[in-house]
């Protein structure tokens, strides 16, 4: 089995700030990585690079790049559940409209 060395967790840009549609990021011990997207499940690729793209692709950006850019509220954090599947049913989460 492969072990998780890092994990990533990005936000669809587009959908900001009333939306946060999640995506996630993590590198395998034997260099290859995962991408979980809210909409299009768990995909594998090669490398952590290839995975970036692939959301990228999707208009996500890392959610410590949207934090530092002030895009998105310090407190926000990843969604969590017990298993991927369960995952998917927390990656999309529509936000209070601001006064």
């Amino acid at each position: 089995m492969k072990n998780i060395m890092q994990t990533e967790w990005w936000l669809d840009s587009l959908a900001l700030p009333a939306t946060l549609l999640w995506g996630r990021i993590q590198l395998l011990d034997d260099g290859t990585a995962t991408a979980l997207h809210y909409e299009f499940g768990l995909k594998c690729f090669l490398s952590k690079d290839e995975a970036r793209n692939y959301l990228e692709a999707d208009e996500f950006r890392p959610l410590e790049y949207l934090v530092e850019e002030g895009y998105v509220e310090r407190f926000v954090s990843p969604p969590s559940a017990q298993s991927d599947t369960a995952l998917l049913d927390k990656m999309i989460v529509e936000r209070p409209s601001r006064k």
